[in-house]
């Protein structure tokens, strides 16, 4: 996921930061839109194999998911664990 994020600065901002686990990318990632979000979200689900559709974990409920909760929104689509 990480990656996926790296490439959507670089491609977005022109580079990459460190991100924390309580970042979140709509805020700390310039031009982070809900476009990016879907095709950040889509180049996740293709890497780890999840061919079922998913809601966008960026933006659960209407609001701007941290890091650490889309990772475990992905973790548990794919059945693993968050180390």
């Amino acid at each position: 996921m990480m990656d996926a994020l790296q490439e959507a600065q670089l491609a977005l901002a022109g580079t990459a930061q460190a991100l924390s686990d309580d970042a979140n990318p709509c805020d700390a990632i310039e031009g982070f839109d809900s476009l990016a979000t879907v095709e950040v979200t889509t180049t996740i689900c293709v890497t780890l194999g999840i061919s079922k559709s998913v809601c966008n974990p960026f933006m659960e409920n209407n609001s701007k998911a941290t890091i650490a909760e889309v990772v475990q929104v992905f973790c548990s689509l794919s059945g693993a664990s968050e180390n």
